[in-house]
């Protein structure tokens, strides 16, 4: 999964593909796994595979944050599903509010065209500055 996950970060897509579904072929139902499967297509471009992964997990598992939050992102990026990513943002957010996940949310308000609650949303962020880490 780690190496997967290094070889995605360096770009190679192709590579960190091969290596997550071969982690997967030996725990088919890790949650987390799929959800990486998801997030390294989406890293690798492939949106509608990486919305088809992270959709498929968060119907598995309604509270796993992680794959709202990577299908949320994912799907902000599909025209005309800017609305039903922010959803599955705001679920992410409720279920795990940290600063990162609230700051995706914000992205995906933005590109959504909620311009003003993203501001608000970030607004709250940096108030936290001096209480958590925010990136």
């Amino acid at each position: 999964l780690w190496y997967a996950w290094m070889l995605a970060a360096r770009a190679r897509h192709a590579e960190a593909l091969r290596e997550i579904r071969l982690v997967r072929s030996i725990e088919p139902l890790d949650p987390l796994i799929a959800v990486r499967v998801g997030t390294i297509r989406y890293l690798a471009g492939d949106i509608e595979g990486a919305v088809d992964e992270c959709r498929r997990v968060a119907a598995q598992n309604p509270d796993f944050a992680l794959a709202h939050r990577q299908l949320g992102e994912a799907m902000v990026q599909q025209p005309g599903q800017a609305q039903a990513g922010v959803a599955a943002l705001r679920r992410a957010a409720a279920l795990w509010p940290t600063t990162e996940t609230r700051a995706r949310l914000a992205y995906g308000l933005a590109r959504a065209g909620a311009d003003a609650e993203a501001r608000r949303v970030l607004a709250a962020l940096e108030r936290g500055v001096a209480d958590a880490y925010v990136s």
